[in-house]
């Protein structure tokens, strides 16, 4: 039996477990094959020891969701669209992983500072890809300027990504120095993330990171902190294509274009009315939204928000299940954070990035589909898993022997 801090790195799911969260940031295939591992140790691990880690209420909620999924999808409009994209729900597996290896304080760092290094590997790649590839599609004539061009080069899932690497670091920056290690990496880190955040150039993104970061220099911040976000925000409202991507914002709610609006308001209300029991994963076309509205933008096939696509593709009750569940993850999040506070800081932090982290991505959700973008599942279960986990510990007055 592996016990004991100094040996959690010879945990092979944990250490499994390191390399999925290390690797989710920048390559999602290598980090599903470090998932996958990662449940193999746990379940080896269980067979052998002849029991199985507690399953979190957090878990069964994602199975239900996931198994009525698949029953609307098998029954729905184009199971042969739908059927084959089933496996991209398998990857919330991440829930019961994570929560039963992420068992300690310092495992729970460990999976933060991990988080960190990939979002700072993601960000050097954005800050070079982007404007290279801007700059060619601009001397290709593909977009009149080249500011166009670098609009067009941000990728919504990066911009998630990275704001979930953002509060990571923000916040082992602040555990570091509460352990008086004053680390330079952590910093450097939080400040590549940042400058990627802008040049990638997606509002939801910015909107979110606002928000949680926000919440957190409200909470842990001194006037310093304060002064600093505003700095940011305000140097960066001054690159010209911050403020045209900013500005675009009321032409987006004012007129529809085929766009959200015409989504939200048109095209969900009469598809939930026709299929009060959904359509069935990844089943929804083109064709069919432009059925109703017909200047809906060609070769979209999802309706950009996680609320409106997940009632049109399970349902009323697949909606009711997603919200049990997402509300089942807010739970343990707050009862992590609630139960740390006051009596053990640094640990305190960890929950309430787990917690913020979680909400970034709940509110990314309302303007993006992201609860089945591969790149993101992975991020959602392991926040659930180890909120649950941390959850766990707190009502247990302890923190229990790694699994």
């Amino acid at each position: 039996m592996i016990s004991g801090e100094p040996a959690r790195f010879r945990d092979p799911a944990f250490a499994a477990l390191l390399g999925a969260v290390f690797t989710m940031p920048c390559s999602f295939p290598v980090s599903r094959v470090f998932l996958a591992l990662a449940a193999m140790a746990v379940l080896v691990r269980g067979i052998r020891e002849s029991r199985l880690p507690p399953v979190p209420a957090v878990a069964w909620c994602a199975a239900f969701f996931v198994a009525l999924t698949c029953v609307v999808t098998l029954n729905g409009v184009n199971p042969e669209l739908g059927v084959p994209k089933l496996r991209k729900l398998l990857w919330f597996i991440g829930i019961p992983v994570a929560a039963a290896v992420v068992t300690t304080r310092r495992r729970l760092f460990d999976v933060l500072t991990a988080w960190v290094i990939g979002g700072a590997v993601l960000a050097v790649y954005v800050l070079v890809r982007n404007p290279l590839q801007a700059h060619a599609a601009w001397q290709a004539g593909q977009f009149d300027t080249f500011g166009a061009a670098l609009i067009d080069a941000g990728s919504m899932t990066n911009g998630q990504r990275l704001v979930l690497a953002l509060v990571a670091a923000l916040v082992m920056t602040a555990i570091r120095r509460r352990e008086r290690r004053r680390e330079w990496w952590t910093p450097v880190a939080a400040v590549l993330v940042v400058a990627a955040l802008v040049l990638n150039l997606k509002r939801g993104s910015w909107l979110a990171a606002c928000a949680v970061i926000g919440v957190l220099v409200a909470i842990r911040a001194g006037w310093k902190g304060a002064a600093a976000a505003v700095g940011v925000v305000l140097l960066a409202l001054c690159l010209p294509f911050v403020r045209v991507r900013l500005a675009a914002l009321r032409t987006e709610l004012e007129d529809p274009h085929g766009g959200r609006m015409t989504m939200w308001t048109e095209v969900a209300p009469a598809l939930v009315r026709r299929y009060p029991w959904g359509v069935g994963f990844r089943s929804l076309t083109n064709d069919m939204m432009r059925e109703i509205a017909p200047d809906v933008e060609p070769g979209r096939d999802h309706l950009h928000g996680n609320i409106p696509q997940i009632l049109v593709a399970t349902g009323w009750l697949g909606f009711a299940a997603y919200a049990v569940w997402m509300l089942c993850g807010l739970r343990d999040a707050w009862l992590f954070v609630r139960g740390t506070s006051g009596r053990d800081p640094p640990q305190h932090l960890a929950a309430l990035a787990l917690a913020l982290m979680l909400v970034a991505l709940l509110q990314n959700g309302l303007v993006e589909y992201n609860l089945a973008d591969a790149e993101l599942v992975l991020s959602y279960g392991v926040l659930m898993g180890a909120a649950a986990a941390g959850a766990r510990r707190v009502r247990a007055g302890e923190a229990p022997r790694a699994f």
